[in-house]
């Protein structure tokens, strides 16, 4: 008996030893496979990072090389024997209970070009880049052309008592006023009219170099040959794009916001007033601030006066080798501001008869400096308008003054320099 207990005491002993081997044996086993596990997921996930890498250098190069924006960057999970989108992975929390709240959505597009790049191995990683070319629809909407039609109609009554230029019946020109007795008839009148009446149309055009600027104005006011009548006008044809303007409208040279509020249409007499072909350079203009610079059509009042029927001049004819040069500068705030403005300019005449003892021919330089300001009055709405002009040879800018160059020619009709 005591053979047999010993015989199976040894056998129990030997079976637990293999036993134990064995387990040792399945647990080295176990810990190699999840190394390697480990091994190929760090692998992979170096994989795609290089391949991430390598798809944002593709995406920058579509960014510069086409105008299409970057719309989808769409990545999928791909079973290798199907190649078709495997379900979202489930991922499990501590408590081994399922969690898809991590589980990538899909993402649609419409797309005109697709770089598609597939990672070898199981599973299968496919990540799509989708660069989308602009549309109509995905285009910021187009600026249009803006049009202002502005303007009023203005009716004159008026009585003079006295009497004056009936070309000129409607405004006060002191020059227009008579030089003798009953020199225009006997004094009272009654007169009416249209002229001051005005219409305009200002136009915004979009650009690939900004917004230009352009102005058309007309009133029924005749003057020179139209003198007197009620008939167009033209006030303003102006194009204004950036720092550049060109075509007629005011003068650097004057300053129209001290132009008072007044019923009568013609305006103070001693003010720099005048609308003039030029071509413009503003390199500052905002609002109050401003830096002009132009070249204007030169010209002068042909008014001779009392000498307009002198035989010597007969044959003297004006002559505008340069342009006027005029510039103003201007600094204010919203309602008040100082400006100073100034011109230059050649006159010439020519006296197309002359002899070698008789020559009325001449010229003169014009020059012209000018300071304006609109300061805040004693009411949140009165404005004190001032300005104060001097200068030679600048007549024809003024609002109503004498002859540029009659002076001149009566020097040379006396025989003077």
């Amino acid at each position: 008996m005591r053979s047999i207990f010993v015989c199976l005491a040894l056998a129990c002993s030997m079976g637990g030893a293999s036993a134990l081997a064995q387990a040792s044996t399945s647990a080295q086993t176990s810990t190699t496979a999840q190394t390697q596990d480990v091994q190929q997921l760090q692998d992979k996930i170096q994989q795609l990072e290089q391949l991430t890498q390598e798809l944002k250098d593709r995406l920058a190069a579509v960014e510069k090389s086409q105008s299409g924006t970057p719309q989808v960057v769409n990545t999928r999970i791909l079973q290798p024997a199907t190649m078709q989108d495997a379900p979202p992975q489930a991922a499990s929390d501590s408590n081994g209970k399922e969690n898809t709240a991590g589980a990538p959505s899909q993402a649609t597009s419409q797309t005109k070009q697709t770089t598609q790049t597939t990672v070898s191995g199981p599973p299968t990683t496919e990540v799509i880049v989708t660069a989308q070319q602009p549309t109509e629809t995905s285009k910021e909407p187009k600026e249009h052309p803006r049009y202002d039609l502005y303007g009023f109609v203005m009716l004159d009554l008026g009585y003079d008592f006295g009497q004056n230029d009936p070309n000129w019946f409607d405004t006060m020109r002191p020059t227009k006023l008579p030089s003798s007795t009953n020199q225009f008839g006997r004094d009272g009148r009654f007169y009416t009219g249209v002229r001051q009446t005005r219409v305009g149309i200002k136009a915004y055009f979009p650009t690939p170099l900004g917004e230009l600027k352009t102005i058309w104005e007309w009133e029924l006011f005749g003057v020179g040959v139209d003198a007197g009548q009620t008939t167009f006008r033209l006030r303003h044809a102006w194009g204004e794009l950036k720092h550049i303007g060109a075509g007629q409208t005011w003068s650097p040279f004057m300053d129209p916001d001290v132009f008072p509020n007044s019923l009568e249409y013609w305006g103070p007499s001693g003010m720099v007033f005048f609308r003039n072909v030029q071509l413009r350079f503003m390199p500052i203009n905002d609002g109050n601030h401003q830096l002009w610079i132009a070249l204007e059509r030169p010209g002068a009042t042909g008014d001779e006066g009392v000498l307009a029927g002198r035989v010597e001049l007969s044959g003297v004819q004006g002559r505008f080798p340069a342009p006027d040069l005029s510039a103003r500068a201007r600094w204010g705030g919203e309602r008040d501001y100082l400006q100073i403005s100034g011109i230059g300019r050649y006159i010439a005449w020519d006296d197309l008869h002359s002899t070698p003892t008789s020559n009325f021919g001449g010229h003169v330089w014009g020059w012209g400096v000018s300071a304006s300001a609109n300061a805040p009055g004693w009411g949140k709405k009165d404005v004190v308008k001032m300005e104060v002009v001097y200068g030679h040879g600048i007549e024809n800018y003024m609002n109503d003054a004498p002859a540029d160059v009659a002076r001149w020619r009566s020097l040379a009709t006396q025989g003077r320099p």
